[in-house]
């Protein structure tokens, strides 16, 4: 388990006492520009592609969340509630199969459930369903020739977190907006070099562990 260990103060002034929850829906949202673009394989192993003009070009696909990275967040979601609503336990309703049929900036893999569902699987006193928005671009910046060009690393981060009683009636709702989280990224190395005179400096997109950081960080700030 790569579960992140972290320490929230008691949020609330009336904490949910002695209670059971399960986190039923977690949308994961982050934008294809700020995900590594990869080549797509055919069923013997060769690249995927097609013709344009006199060139060839790769067909593509933006790098999502394997499953160890939607473990890890959904488990430090979880030990958040406990830790801020006093829960006795929190169930993770992940989803028995994964949809092919999914939004090009959806995280495969984290619980995605009606309430009217997870009623019908969870008896517990309250769901929870939180919705996580990252967007933004990453670029780094570059040098060129020993004259440096800076570019802007931004990503905005938005997460809401959503109590609900089995009636549907909601219980309570945090939210909170983060714009250009670039403290997150204090690492810079070089990306790529293009030739003997051009490097791309920093991050061009963000990696599995930016991503889990930049969660954190917002829940975090969420519930300080």
């Amino acid at each position: 388990m790569r579960a992140i260990t972290l320490l929230f103060a008691i949020a609330l002034s009336n904490p949910i006492i002695s209670q059971t929850a399960v986190i039923f829906d977690f949308n994961f949202d982050v934008a294809p520009s700020l995900r590594q673009q990869l080549p797509k394989y055919d069923l013997t192993g060769n690249i995927k592609g097609h013709d344009v003009g006199q060139n060839w070009v790769e067909d593509t696909t933006r790098e999502t969340l394997n499953a160890d990275y939607v473990e890890s967040i959904c488990e430090t979601l979880q030990a958040a509630l406990l830790d801020v609503y006093g829960f006795d336990t929190i169930a993770i309703a992940y989803p028995k199969g994964l949809s092919i049929n999914v939004d090009p900036s959806r995280m495969d893999g984290f619980p995605k459930y009606s309430l009217k569902k997870a009623s019908k699987r969870h008896d517990v006193d309250y769901f929870i369903e939180c919705t996580v928005s990252l967007k933004g671009r990453s670029s780094g910046y570059m040098v060129v020739m020993n004259k440096q060009r800076e570019a802007s690393l931004k990503v905005n981060a938005e997460i809401t977190v959503t109590a609900l009683r089995p009636d549907g009636n909601i219980e309570e709702t945090k939210s909170i907006s983060i714009n250009d989280l670039t403290t997150a990224f204090d690492e810079t190395y070089v990306a790529r070099t293009e030739d003997e005179y051009t490097r791309v400096m920093g991050a061009e997109f963000l990696s599995q562990s930016d991503i889990e950081r930049i969660f954190l960080a917002s829940l975090q700030a969420l519930f300080r």
